[in-house]
């Protein structure tokens, strides 16, 4: 791994810039808190990962012999009076929270050299967001009974005064196996002391209680409701796109209600404490998690063998419990397979007989039994693994190339980007590379949980594309949108565009061709394009060729497009350069 020294986030080895300030990135350092005892207490045995408020560590007490988990304060957040102060409020009140569903917190110190740490209660499992990224969805029964712990604790710490303020799934920790989960919130008063966290406005409760809907509606859909936008500012999808998200998920009424009504979609109904959310939920029909039918405790001998029967599992406790019980209806009884088995054997055993009595009579030795043949390994299928490359390009009436070099940016050989230099980069190639990097690093996220997406994000005054947010990724930056991109295009066209819009069709683009590249999907969202109505017929072409196989193959990809129409073909080629009519997909 390497490190930023700038911003201190960490990347891959193949990263040579920071994809956040373009710094140089160097060879992550070995970590000098490993095996040390802070603070005469606690001994630091591994890291666990880093996060915005600092570097989280599992560590030991020294005398009581327990586990716990310490967070080593970033500098910048204790660095100011008011904000030590802050912070020292918000400890206060977390030492008197007793909730179950409330990561507790055992300590607050000081070390020299290291700086400020808190001590928390460890929780032997994974977060919330980490469940999202594999399952993508939860059942009702387990979205209502996460939501009802985590609004005891929210009920809890309102009622002292304190907000968390960045209530996300990967703050929302989780014990106990699925469906049967425990949840314990964490990081309880520290979204505040971000740099550029705005205090949160009116209520204390209204800003979590909007996170509380967020978390609600992610777990019901898998998507997120919420969209950053400029200045840090969130912004929610429209009412129309939220409620066709809660109905393709199949999202019970009573949750999907409670979901918009805590995202304010239904002012008239806006709930205002936590308490009324649980409140609601257990008014709410179905929402309550069931426990699995279990068989009556009776011994297997007294109970006759033609009444004796199996526990019947609810459809949401187990993915595969029907695909389990198809099978167990097409096996045999016990007695008929045992039966089959004995003619089996029978019938064997007269066919070797008169085999041998054949061999004899011809007066020939009896073969040997063949030996058992290796299975032959099954041919291993090339998964497209796309190169993402760049190349510099100058296209017609554009300008002396030694002053105004353009980067093609492409993906499985087709064009997706057209960069300028944006001068935080020694050079447009520097640039141009770290793009490439980034996307080769998405792709490997993509490939290990399927369900992280591209949003749009604010960076040093761009628009930027990010992929993934979760607790196992981080936040992923592609490329920012500048005004000499914006430039690029205006140049070639006629409309003049602003880079809000050329930031919204760069996502759009990047999301159809990588869900095609990467994970097999049809593109969407720029299919009233020329070159995005390209891109579709290719997919329709890879699909036909092999609809069997869930993700394109190198082969197979390169096979549709030399199949394409030239026209078509070409669009895919060229359409980068020219910057759509109807361009707000």
């Amino acid at each position: 791994m390497k490190y930023c020294g700038q911003c201190g986030q960490e990347w891959a080895d193949s990263f040579q810039y920071c994809p956040n300030d373009a710094a140089p990135l160097q060879a992550t350092p070995p970590d000098p808190l490993l095996g040390q005892l802070l603070g005469n207490k606690y001994q630091i045995l591994h890291q666990i990962g880093r996060g915005p408020h600092g570097t989280v560590y599992r560590a030991q007490h020294r005398i009581a012999d327990q586990p716990c988990v310490v967070k080593v304060l970033k500098a910048e957040l204790t660095q100011q009076d008011e904000q030590l102060q802050q912070l020292r409020s918000a400890v206060r009140v977390a030492f008197e929270l007793r909730s179950p569903s409330t990561a507790r917190l055992y300590d607050f110190d000081y070390a020299e050299g290291v700086g400020y740490f808190l001590v928390e209660e460890i929780v032997e499992g994974d977060s919330l967001q980490t469940l999202l990224e594999k399952r993508g969805t939860l059942p009702a029964p387990v979205c209502a009974s996460l939501l009802r712990q985590i609004s005891a604790s929210l009920t809890e710490t309102h009622a002292h005064g304190l907000g968390h303020g960045r209530l996300v799934p990967a703050n929302v920790l989780l014990t106990g196996s699925f469906p049967e989960l425990t949840a314990k919130v964490s990081d309880y008063g520290l979204a505040d002391l971000l740099p550029g966290a705005m205090p949160a406005p009116g209520p204390v409760a209204e800003r979590d209680l909007l996170s509380l809907g967020t978390l609600l509606f992610q777990m019901l859909t898998g998507e997120e409701p919420i969209t950053a936008a400029g200045d840090s500012r969130q912004v929610l999808h429209p009412a129309e796109e939220l409620k066709a998200a809660l109905q393709r998920a199949e999202a019970p009424h009573s949750l999907a209600e409670l979901s918009l009504r805590l995202l304010g979609l239904e002012p008239a109904r806006r709930l205002s404490s936590a308490a009324e959310v649980a409140a609601a939920l257990s008014d709410s029909p179905g929402a309550t998690l069931r426990e699995p039918e279990a068989p009556p405790a009776v011994p297997a001998a007294s109970v006759p063998e033609e009444t004796r029967s199996t526990a019947v599992t609810p459809s949401w406790w187990s993915p595969t419990s029907s695909a389990t019980a198809e099978s167990e209806v097409l096996l045999p009884p016990a007695e008929s397979r045992l039966s089959l088995l004995r003619v089996g054997i029978f019938v064997g055993l007269v066919a070797l007989v008169g085999m041998l009595a054949f061999w004899v009579w011809r007066g020939k030795p009896a073969p040997q039994p063949p030996t058992a043949a290796a299975p032959r390994p099954k041919e291993a299928t090339s998964v497209l693994r796309p190169a993402f490359d760049y190349e510099i390009t100058q296209r017609a009436n554009e300008g002396d190339p030694a002053k105004h070099p353009h980067v093609l940016v492409r993906v499985g050989g087709l064009p997706l980007y057209i960069i300028r230099d944006k001068g935080r980069y020694p050079s447009t190639v520097a640039r141009g590379r770290a793009a490439a990097e980034a996307l080769e690093q998405a792709a490997e996220n993509l490939r290990a949980h399927p369900n992280l997406r591209f949003t749009l994000a604010s960076r040093n005054g761009n628009r930027t594309i990010v992929q993934g947010s979760g607790a196992g990724t981080g936040e992923l930056p592609i490329i920012a949108i500048t005004r000499a991109d914006v430039y690029a295009y205006n140049v070639r066209g006629h409309e003049k565009i602003s880079q809000w819009d050329l930031a919204q069709w760069w996502l759009a683009r990047t999301r159809d061709y990588i869900d095609f590249l990467i994970l097999g999907k049809a593109p969407r969202l720029t299919t009233r394009t020329e070159d995005g109505a390209a891109l579709a017929r290719l997919y329709e072409i890879a699909r036909s060729r092999a609809p069997k196989v869930s993700q394109p193959t190198d082969t197979v990809v390169q096979r549709s497009l030399a199949m394409l129409d030239p026209n078509l073909r070409q669009a895919l080629r060229t359409g980068v350069f020219r910057f759509p009519e109807n361009h707000h997909e």
